[in-house]
Order: structure tokens, then sequence, then C-alpha cells
């Protein structure tokens, strides 16, 4: 069977409707802001505060992701890129024009560069999904470094929004444990304040 590769075709900037998916943005961003900014403490006592949030931890992240996803659509309609219908941040990103992607992934490189390296968390998670069942309670493997620039980043995080929002879908019947996930949680939101950034200075009143 032949593959199909998506095209998408050239559109007219249309500020309107970019404004109006960058407020979805904030709304879904806004929704997930108390519990990251928790996340955010510190790695012990962040680590802590995403145990107790139980199912607001993915209640905040499948928020993030559905943030980020608007932004980029809002993005992509004030450079007029034509939207797929399409929830994944990698797809959603890769073929912007080549000179958007060049100044946003500067503004995010400029903002980690600007950080701590000791205060940029990577959480990782083992949810308990029933209190029995066959599964033995899973090790956290050891991590490899990986490279945090935005295409890498947003590969690993395309269907953010997916994965956490249907946790279950990962569990076998019968076992007890959801496998290990990775939030990257201090690059994530350094990418969301790149790209707010970027669209801002394209269209300085997205909102309005």
């Amino acid at each position: 069977m032949e593959s199909m590769k998506p095209v998408f075709r050239k559109l007219e900037p249309l500020p309107g409707k970019s404004a109006f998916a960058f407020e979805v943005g904030e709304k879904f961003y806004g929704v997930a802001l108390p519990v990251l900014d928790r996340l955010a403490a510190g790695l012990e006592e962040g680590a802590e505060n995403a145990a107790e949030a139980g199912a607001a931890l993915g209640v905040a992240v499948t928020n993030l992701g559905f943030a980020l996803e608007m932004y980029l659509k809002s993005l992509r309609l004030l450079v007029g890129v034509e939207v797929p219908e399409n929830h994944d941040l990698w797809v959603l990103y890769k073929n912007l024009p080549i000179e958007v992607k060049a100044s946003l992934e500067k503004r995010y490189t400029e903002l980690v560069a600007q950080r701590d390296p000791t205060t940029l968390l990577t959480l990782s998670f083992v949810v308990e999904a029933a209190e029995e069942g066959r599964s033995q309670k899973p090790e956290f493997p050891k991590k490899d470094p990986v490279k945090k620039d935005v295409p890498n980043l947003l590969r690993r995080a395309g269907r953010l929004a997916v994965t956490w929002r249907y946790p279950h879908d990962s569990v076998p019947l019968g076992d007890r444990y959801l496998p290990v996930q990775n939030f990257e949680h201090s690059h994530l939101r350094l990418f969301h304040d790149a790209l707010v950034e970027e669209i801002r200075a394209r269209h300085p009143r997205p909102s309005a």
C-alpha cells in the first residue's frame, strides 16, 4: 500500500483566527499552571507535590499539551500555513517556515541558557492504576542524556495531551501500574514561553 505524506497548502495570514486560537491556548495553560508551579518548587519538593497531585497531574500535563497545540496552531495561522487536523506537537511544528523555526528556537535557547541547569527538571512517574494486579512495580530506567533542542523535545512530547489524557490505555488488562512516564517539565514550559514570545512579536495583541 502506498504511504500518504501530508501536504499543507499556503494560506493568507489570518490574525483574527490566530488570536482566537491563542486565547484558547491561554485558557488551557491557566488550568495547568497551579499544578505546574507546584512541580517547579525544586526536585525534592516538586516530586512530592507531583505524587500528592494524583489525577490532577494528568489533567495539568494534558492541558499543557493542549495549550502548546493551540499556540502552534495560532502561529501557523499567523504566518499563513494551513492547520492540519492533528494534535501532535511535532507535526504542527516541523513544517513551519524555516525563518519562523529559527526565530523560535533562538528564543528557546536563550531562555534555557538563562536558567541554572540544576533547576531544569524532568520528572518520571509511575502511577498505581489499581490496588491489586499481576504486575510488579516497575523500576525507573537509568536516564541517558537526551537532546533538549526544540525538534528533539517535540518529537518526544508530540503526543503529550493524548498520552496523559488516556493513561489507562497504557495499562494492560489486569496490571496494577502504568508504565514509567517522563515529563520534561522545565523545557516544555520554556518552549511555551518562547512560543508565546514569538506569537506576540508577530502579532502584539494576539488576544485582542
